[in-house]
């Protein structure tokens, strides 16, 4: 009796500390899409040497300083098609959700004094709204005769001292059964006995920015700019991870999570223009803090969970609500471009930019990094720079009727993606899935029409996502089930997001 009463106080005392957050949180939260104007979009987002354009200023600060007009006004809007389908086994299913977002607004102003060729030539000053991500999507998962079960990765995590909210969970609602003397606890499962899970899941959400930016243009030759970006970010999720056992009973796993926050960031890039034919850029994007402060700049997890078994003994634990502010530091991004420019005929462009996402570190409300130490490790081991190459083309087809194209790849931000784990380690944190980023593709292509001092530009894109999902560590399941390694891969789902974007665009400029 002594001894359970020491094991529940110690059980409590670990999560007073513990954490909600994790790096996957970090990663999903700080990876950008190529959504902006119907030009930038039907260009692959390859637009960092040319600017002219509200969302190159995004890319490249320095694009601003191009603006050669007073004013110009634009907006723009689209519809999201996504469509997620999954092989799991052997077993493939698919789901898709429909979003109209309204992707971006820009108000630009400036002085260009055209009989004027060395010097300063033109001030411009910009303010613009962008949507960076869209996290609007659904998932369902399903498989037949797997090996392993959550009941397992829950014992190996309790028995290897690993505890954390789960496990408390799962002996409250009765899922596994702590031994005599209530040092471990064992599976409900028979020896060899295989279940069917199936997991369903449904995002919704955004990252925007709205963005203050001045632009120079020196002798129509050096475009320079600086730009302050300040994000809004909103994310909720809704999940449920469901087994059923061969020999009888179920489990189900609940999770809601809610997260806000406010960051701010800062970038500057050059252009330079040595011929009319050629342009170059590059920019450097400062890491966006999201943090607490009592200004409301913060990131808050609200956190429901509900764990049901039917074993020997039925029972639902149902934990409060947890609350928890934190601070995020995005990666340092660096974008460089090249732009042929064919006079009034065509261009194409090129930009090739690097995302150090191993340089990500989560911290506590004040700056301290101390209970997110196993987090910010895990991102310096798993993490590494990923790379993107982007590639347009546009034609002047006839006088004010433009053709583009484009094409953009995102390689994965993770070091080894066959060999990827996720430990809830004394945490709050209860939804034990992860996802794994192999690559990414855009294809898209676009047209516009420009009359005089207005406009009107439409794209289409196709956004290829191949990833990988786990519905938990099977690696640390493992160590109780002895399963061969090649069995244990079968574990892993193979997902492919196909998402479609239809963008259109317009404005006015005098």
């Amino acid at each position: 009796m002594k001894k359970s009463i020491v094991t529940a106080s110690l059980l409590i005392a670990a999560l007073a500390s513990a954490s909600a957050q994790n790096e996957f949180d970090a990663l999903k939260f700080n990876s950008n899409d190529i959504i902006g104007s119907a030009r930038y979009v039907g260009m692959g987002g390859a637009m960092g040497a040319l600017g002219g354009d509200p969302s190159s200023i995004n890319i490249n600060p320095a694009g601003l300083g191009v603006y050669r007009s007073f004013l110009e006004v634009s907006l723009g809007m689209g519809v999201n098609i996504n469509k997620t389908s999954a092989d799991w086994g052997g077993t493939t299913t698919n789901d898709s959700r429909t979003h109209v977002p309204f992707n971006h607004a820009s108000f630009i102003i400036g002085y260009t004094n055209k009989d004027k060729s060395k010097g300063v030539v033109g001030n411009n000053f910009g303010f613009s709204y962008s949507k960076l991500k869209d996290f609007h999507r659904n998932m369902a998962i399903s498989a037949q005769d797997q090996k392993s079960s959550i009941t397992d990765y829950i014992e190996s995590h309790f028995n290897n001292n690993l505890d954390g909210y789960l496990s408390k969970m799962a002996i409250d609602a009765h899922l596994v059964k702590p031994n005599a003397d209530t040092s471990a606890v064992t599976t409900p499962l028979d020896p060899g006995e295989t279940v069917n899970p199936e997991y369903l899941s449904e995002e919704r959400g955004y990252l925007n920015e709205y963005t203050f930016s001045y632009g120079m243009n020196i002798s129509n030759m050096v475009y320079w700019g600086v730009s302050m970006g300040v994000q809004d970010l909103y994310y909720n999720r809704e999940t449920s991870y469901y087994e059923s056992f061969a020999n009888g009973g179920d489990v189900k796993l609940i999770n809601r999570t809610e997260t806000k926050g406010t960051g701010v960031n800062f970038s500057a890039g050059v252009i330079v223009k040595p011929i009319d034919q050629l342009r170059i850029g590059a920019a450097v994007h400062s890491p966006t803090l999201f943090t607490s402060s009592e200004d409301n700049y913060g990131v808050r997890d609200h956190l429901y969970s509900r764990l049901i078994a039917r074993t020997d003994v039925d029972g639902d634990a149902r934990p409060d609500n947890y609350n928890e502010y934190y601070e995020v530091l995005s990666p340092w991004k660096y974008n460089f471009s090249i732009a042929g420019v064919l006079g009034h005929r065509g261009l194409i462009s090129v930009d090739y930019q690097i995302a150090d996402y191993n340089t990500m570190k989560i911290r506590e409300d004040g700056g301290r990094d101390w209970n997110y130490r196993v987090e910010n490790n895990n991102i310096k081991d798993k993490f590494q720079a990923s790379h993107s190459l982007r590639v347009g083309a546009e034609v002047n087809v006839v006088d004010g009727l433009f053709l583009r194209c484009g094409y953009a790849f995102v390689t994965s931000p993770f070091a080894d993606k066959d060999n990827v784990t996720m430990e809830l380690f004394e945490t709050y944190y209860t939804s034990p899935e992860f996802f794994v980023d192999r690559w990414t593709n855009y294809y898209s292509a676009g047209l516009g029409y420009h009359k005089g001092f207005w406009y009107v530009d439409l794209s289409y894109q196709l956004k290829q996502q191949d990833f990988d999902f786990y519905a938990y560590d099977y690696k640390i399941a493992d160590k109780i089930t002895g399963n061969p390694a090649t069995e244990i891969k079968l574990n892993k789902a193979e997902l492919t997001s196909l998402i479609h974007n239809v963008s259109i665009s317009a404005g006015v400029k005098f």
